[in-house]
């Protein structure tokens, strides 16, 4: 991901979420495959909500 050189110090649960939301991304844009789990959004909205400002 192109924004790693952005995001040093971040903690591996911040990662993890990162690459989950990344790869059902990838599935949805190149396989067309779209799941909807709503545990994965809520993660990704405490993470920005959480985000440092720069």
């Amino acid at each position: 991901m192109k924004e790693w050189v952005h995001t040093p110090g971040l903690g591996p649960e911040v990662w993890r979420v990162r690459d989950l939301r990344h790869n059902k991304r990838n599935l949805g844009e190149y396989k067309g495959l779209l799941e909807i789990d709503l545990s994965l959004v809520a993660d990704l909205i405490e993470l920005t909500q959480n985000w440092p400002m720069r």
